[in-house]
């Protein structure tokens, strides 16, 4: 699986859906230095975007058992304008969430990622 690193101005001339995150409440872009993107070509067509996000989402709790309770907190992806029939997502196993092992959270321990 060759890849190359292909120039950021070729995503003009790319279509990429308008991936849209339902329960997001603020986003931003990282640009610090340069915008934190990336686009690889494979020799099989394939074509992999990426681009450095923060997310603050909106995640109701139940807490009626705290400090024992279990929540889920998903991230809830969708096209903005496209249907199912043009924009399917589906996540790539080979790419598995990956937690920095000093990750903290206030009163709260993150126990899982699951990815469906």
């Amino acid at each position: 699986d060759e890849a190359f690193t292909l120039s950021l101005a070729v995503l003009d001339k790319l279509w990429m859906p308008d991936t849209f995150i339902y329960n997001g409440k603020q986003s931003y872009v990282h640009l610090i230095t340069t915008p934190n993107k990336f686009i690889r070509l494979y020799r099989n067509g394939r074509i992999l975007y990426s681009s450095r996000l923060t997310i603050n989402a909106n995640c109701p709790m139940n807490l009626n058992n705290f400090p024992m309770d279990t929540q889920r907190c998903p991230l809830k992806l969708g096209s903005f304008a496209y249907t199912t029939r043009d924009v399917m997502y589906r996540w790539n196993e080979d790419r598995r969430i990956v937690i920095a092992p000093d990750l903290m959270l206030s009163q709260f321990d993150l126990i899982a990622t699951p990815s469906g």
